[in-house]
């Protein structure tokens, strides 16, 4: 985000968000949802590969031995399973390469329009206008 207020000519004192500066220089994503996307696509990848691939291996690999205390530690395939649950992609889409990208950008698009229609309406009536005009444009 440093990158984009610095390229919009604004600093840090001036107190501008970070959606406002996204609006200003005509950035339709944040870098969440570019790895998140980038996450999908790489487990479809590997789901695809033969099983004597070394990454095939490594992703169906379970370590043995006691875990550490404490709460376990978020694996990546359990970032990847709540992705995959929140934006409503099917568990074997993967096996169909031109669908599962299909399905990834739609489903990306479609849940930013969910999130801004969500948001538009917490909002009170003076930030609405805003808000919708931000996210128009992302849907």
């Amino acid at each position: 985000m440093d990158f984009w207020r610095r390229s919009a000519g604004r600093s840090r004192i001036e107190r501008i968000r970070n959606e406002r500066i996204r609006e200003i220089m005509g950035v339709k994503s944040n870098i969440v949802n570019d790895i998140r996307t980038k996450q999908l696509i790489w487990f479809g990848h590997v789901q695809r590969m033969p099983d004597n691939r070394i990454p095939k291996k490594i992703f169906k690999w379970t370590p043995q031995g006691r875990r550490r205390r404490g709460r376990p530690r978020k694996s990546w395939r359990e970032g990847v399973d709540k992705e995959m649950r929140d934006t409503g992609l099917g568990e074997e889409l993967w096996r169909d390469r031109a669908e599962w990208r299909l399905e990834i950008g739609r489903r990306r698009r479609t849940w930013i329009g969910t999130l801004a229609l969500k948001i538009s309406f917490s909002l009170p009536s003076a930030a609405h206008a805003g808000v919708s005009l931000l996210f128009s444009s992302d849907v």
